[in-house]
């Protein structure tokens, strides 16, 4: 375990960093603003809704846990969904109180997936859910936890969906972010008894390439943050150009070097 995982306190980040608001600015990738940060979700929106219409199970009838929902971005699409009993959690009180007021018929608490006993109501879950949330576990005994506590808390043959970087390597981006390679990913997943079912990338090139990249992908994303940085109506216009493109791309990729994601099922018992 690293010192820099040791000194990370995920509780305390996530509150100071929420203070001043739950936007998708706030809880997406900081520093690209509001605009060019709504585009970012779109996408996330439009490959999650894609990966929901392949699995063999029937939403309407589901019962879900989602990990970390923030602001509910994920909370609003399992509604869309017809989700009819949903458990929400967040490591932080700001935005269980949030959640709480927004989405009346679902249940939110508070508790961190990686600690030893997590305090979670319910279950088992047909669905778990856990978007843009591990890499965010630093610590990796912590991390290996968070799987074991999904994996008990999910139903038999029932599913985790959640992202991942999936790099070749593992590399720590930030205090906050640690991107694990395919292999450590995969290797918590099964020693959790889980097995992998699909995987598939989230972004092409709107959101930060990780791990070994090549210089044309660099120059790309070098190229969006330059523009970005311009302003809100820059970020607008730029997103609304990209988003056409990085659709068309996620169609004709299976990887790509940003976000991915994952989806595994507990094995059936029986």
């Amino acid at each position: 375990m690293s010192c820099t995982a040791n000194r990370f306190d995920a509780a305390r980040y996530w509150k100071d960093r929420l203070a001043g608001g739950l936007t998708l600015a706030d809880i997406g990738y900081k520093g690209l603003g509001l605009a060019y940060n709504t585009w970012l979700y779109r996408v996330r929106r439009s490959v999650f809704l894609r990966v929901a219409g392949r699995l063999p199970c029937e939403w309407r009838r589901a019962s879900v846990l989602d990990v970390g929902s923030g602001s509910g971005f994920y909370v609003s699409i399992m509604r869309e969904l017809g989700v009819p009993a949903l458990v929400g959690t967040d490591i932080t009180e700001r935005s269980i109180e949030y959640l709480r007021q927004r989405y009346a018929g679902y249940s939110f608490v508070q508790c961190d997936i990686g600690a030893a006993s997590p305090d979670l109501p319910g279950g088992p879950f047909d669905i778990i859910t856990a978007m843009d949330v591990l890499f965010h576990i630093v610590d990796d005994q912590a991390y290996e936890r968070a799987f074991t506590n999904v994996a008990a808390h999910l139903d038999s043959g029932g599913f985790f969906i959640f992202t991942e970087p999936g790099p070749g390597h593992t590399v720590q981006t930030a205090p906050h972010s640690k991107c694990r390679s395919e292999s450590l990913v995969l290797h918590a997943m099964s020693r959790a008894g889980m097995e992998p079912v699909a995987h598939m990338p989230v972004f092409e090139i709107m959101n930060e390439p990780v791990g070994p990249i090549n210089k044309l992908r660099q120059c790309i994303w070098s190229g969006i943050q330059r523009i970005v940085s311009r302003g809100e109506r820059w970020g607008f216009w730029l997103g609304a150009a990209l988003f056409p493109v990085e659709l068309m791309l996620l169609s004709a990729c299976d990887s790509g070097p940003s976000t991915n994601i994952f989806v595994c099922r507990k094995a059936k018992v029986g």
